[in-house]
């Protein structure tokens, strides 16, 4: 008989985040959801695209959120690649983070491009990523869908 994979608690956040950025990285493409598509640039500050009317995005900024989620849903299928992604990704946000308070948003090192609404959200990305590395991978438990932990078959 065969069994379903059982997925540890940082492997399933690993997906649920994964898919985010993927579902994010799709809807940057969409007039509509993107406020002033027409303005969409590949990349560099000019981009006026902007994500749910508050994001700056481009055509870069987009697929690097896809090709993130790509990652993150390759990363999930083991426990310790799926702490990485959290751990590593997150103070990849935090640099970024960084990164978005010290450059003028109006010069060409704004190459994703990033405005102070990004810069706050990469915060919150990383420091919540972080967590999720920490707390949840402390546990090599696998819980069911009601967080009970799943007990091996007698």
């Amino acid at each position: 008989m065969a069994t379903t994979p059982k997925l540890m608690a940082v492997q399933g956040a690993a997906v649920l985040v994964a898919a985010a950025f993927l579902i994010v990285g799709v809807l940057g493409f969409i007039p509509g959801v993107t406020t002033d598509y027409g303005q969409l640039q590949w990349a560099g500050h000019h981009s006026g695209a902007k994500l749910f009317g508050i994001f700056a995005v481009s055509g870069l900024h987009n697929v690097v959120h896809l090709a993130f989620g790509v990652t993150g849903l390759a990363m999930a299928r083991t426990y310790a690649n799926a702490r990485a992604f959290f751990l590593i990704g997150g103070f990849a946000y935090l640099a970024l983070w960084v990164f978005g308070l010290l450059i003028d948003h109006g010069s060409p090192a704004n190459v994703v491009p990033v405005n102070n609404a990004d810069n706050w959200l990469h915060f919150g990305l990383g420091v919540a990523m972080i967590i999720l590395g920490v707390t949840l991978a402390g546990s090599r438990i696998p819980t069911g869908a009601d967080g009970e932990p799943l007990l091996p078959d007698e």
